[in-house]
């Protein structure tokens, strides 16, 4: 006979249903964490991911929308992933070793409706933004940024200092409105280094990195 966890994790269709199955079953325990400090719990992760997630719907950012990260290694690119994908959205994560002029391309490609990025990288766009792109998010605190003349206006906080995002309550959208995403809808399009050429992107299902984390 099947436990609660095992029957939990076999009727996940999505990728955020496996943060809110591990938020109920694992709550206080560690999800990520950095060396700078900024840890958070599964709980914490979920409930702040629905939020960021609720600022990207009440943007317009829905189901068919694609949502670039462009940002180092740290806990704020997870939970970032995590909002995008429980709005319905596709995430587009982008290399932080790639160059202005690839990332404008992948932006344009991909017709990039939002973007996450560190302010340690935001001099890799000086030259200016996709007409396409309505929304940019500061990655660091989650601040939303400025953007004149297609040029974002650099934020005046410590450039890739870490502010941990914690709302006080749950006052936002819930299961009606997110965790929608059927399986085989696309939840990545991951861009090659293109070592020989021009950037490919490589389209992901949910059931794609589902099927792989169950193994």
């Amino acid at each position: 006979m099947k436990n609660k966890d095992t029957q939990a994790w076999e009727e996940i269709i999505n990728i955020p249903q496996i943060l809110k199955v591990n938020s109920q079953r694992y709550g206080s325990s560690t999800a990520i964490d950095s060396v700078d400090g900024t840890s958070y719990n599964f709980k914490e992760l979920e409930r702040a991911a629905r939020f960021l997630a609720s600022m990207l719907y009440s943007a317009g950012i829905a189901k068919g929308s694609k949502v670039a990260i462009l940002s180092e290694n740290t806990p704020h690119w997870t939970l970032s992933y995590f909002s995008i994908l429980t709005t319905g959205a596709t995430t587009v994560p982008i290399l932080p070793d790639f160059r202005g002029s690839e990332i404008i391309t992948i932006l344009e490609h991909a017709e990039v409706r939002a973007l996450f990025i560190s302010g340690k990288l935001l001099s890799r766009l000086d030259a200016g933004l996709p007409k396409e792109i309505e929304l940019v998010i500061n990655l660091d605190n989650f601040q939303v940024l400025d953007v004149e003349n297609g040029k974002i206006v650099p934020p005046k906080a410590e450039a890739g200092k870490l502010e941990k995002l914690n709302p006080s309550n749950d006052s936002f959208p819930g299961e009606e409105s997110f965790y929608q995403a059927e399986p085989d809808e696309l939840a990545n399009i991951i861009y090659t280094s293109g070592t020989t050429g021009r950037s490919k992107g490589v389209m992901l299902s949910h059931l794609n990195i589902i099927s792989n984390a169950k193994q």
